[in-house]
């Protein structure tokens, strides 16, 4: 008797924890949804793409909202509509303690924006097509004129097809992307240019904001060196005191700069 009467309050406080654990179970089935959270994640200048509106859009089309039981919330399936998204890059959903639905997002960054032939759309900086926001539009670099690729959903210039052991088909856009990573990578270039020309044989002209507003740049071939070029002549202190003196620069042979006389 007395060994039972030794293991007796364990028994008890075993039986209060599994009573506790049943119970906050059963009330975990009747929990419903009292607050939705949405943290929007936007690029270092703030570019907003999405807006906390859309999200809920999204989740009251399914019927995700507030006073719906926790249980009945399909979290992976909710990110994998938000990734539908063409701004979103990732989203992660979780339910805390106090019932809350919490919704983070982290925003695609536009890094050139094209107005072609064929409609007007950006490219992000890892190379995927992204159509223009209702919210907000950023300040990059545009890319204009001969430009015949359109938009084309969840398209990304630098993927392969599945099983496809060949490269992605090259086009125009590779060539600016290229162009605009090495002018971005530059602080003193990336004040400077402010719009791409293409022409219809693939060669391309600068549009300065410093110095002689236009620098014919030829096709993406040595584009580095003809980068490099152009960043002497902006450096050149007898350049500088001649600007007005020209209206054009030619780069397009990466051995040489010419400029043009107006």
């Amino acid at each position: 008797m007395k060994q039972i009467l030794k293991y007796l309050p364990f028994a008890l406080l075993l039986a209060i924890a599994i009573a506790a654990i049943v119970y906050a179970q059963k009330q975990q089935k009747e929990a419903v949804c009292e607050q939705i959270s949405i943290l929007i994640d936007s690029d270092s200048v703030g570019n907003q793409l999405l807006v906390d509106e859309d999200v809920l859009q999204m989740l009251a089309k399914h019927n995700d909202t507030v006073g719906k039981k926790i249980q009945d919330f399909d979290l992976l399936q909710i990110e994998r509509r938000i990734l539908e998204n063409p701004f979103v890059l990732s989203a992660q959903s979780y339910f805390d303690m106090h019932n809350t639905l919490h919704i983070r997002i982290t925003q695609r960054v536009p890094f050139v924006r094209i107005i072609g032939k064929s409609g007007d759309y950006y490219i992000d900086t890892a190379g995927r097509l992204l159509p223009l926001s209702p919210h907000f539009a950023p300040r990059v670099l545009v890319a204009s004129g001969e430009i015949a690729e359109a938009y084309t959903k969840s398209y990304n210039l630098f993927a392969k097809a599945e099983n496809d052991t060949l490269p992605a088909k090259h086009t125009i856009l590779h060539d600016i992307v290229l162009l605009n990573r090495a002018i971005a990578g530059d602080p003193l270039l990336q004040a400077a240019i402010e719009q791409i020309y293409v022409l219809e044989n693939n060669e391309m002209y600068l549009i300065s904001k410093i110095g002689p507003p236009q620098i014919i740049f030829g096709t993406i071939d040595n584009y580095q060196q003809k980068l490099q070029n152009l960043k002497a002549f902006y450096q050149s202190q007898k350049s500088q005191e001649n600007w007005d003196l020209y209206k054009a620069i030619n780069i397009k042979y990466s051995n040489q700069v010419v400029a043009i006389k107006k």
